[in-house]
């Protein structure tokens, strides 16, 4: 989807909160990491459990403090996709910091 707007070039700035159960779960983890390096993108990696001392990321489940992190704007448009509890409790979350519920997309797995 990043790909997509970027190659779009759709107006804004993209942020990603990614949680995985373990840092050996996150898919494209490198390329994600290279274009926040390169300042097309806030990431903010999560994992859920494990990694040990090697783990540098964020830890345990996604809050509304590391969403409030990432949006700048009621006008955000979200996209919310993982396992049915994440699905359920995140847009609550996001409504809380001020976004509609027609700005937030979801996809559940």
């Amino acid at each position: 989807m990043l790909r997509h707007a970027r190659a779009r070039r759709q107006p804004g700035s993209f942020a990603l909160l990614y949680s995985a159960r373990t840092p050996d779960d996150f898919a494209y983890l490198p390329e994600l990491r290279g274009m926040a390096r390169r300042g097309e993108l806030r990431f903010m990696p999560t994992a859920t459990r494990g990694g040990g001392e090697r783990w540098k990321g964020e830890r345990g489940r996604i809050a509304v403090a590391q969403l409030a992190a990432l949006i700048d704007d009621p006008a955000t448009l979200c996209f919310v996709c993982g396992p049915a509890a994440m699905v359920d409790d995140v847009p609550a979350m996001l409504h809380e910091l001020g976004i509609e519920r027609s700005r937030i997309r979801l996809e559940e797995w």
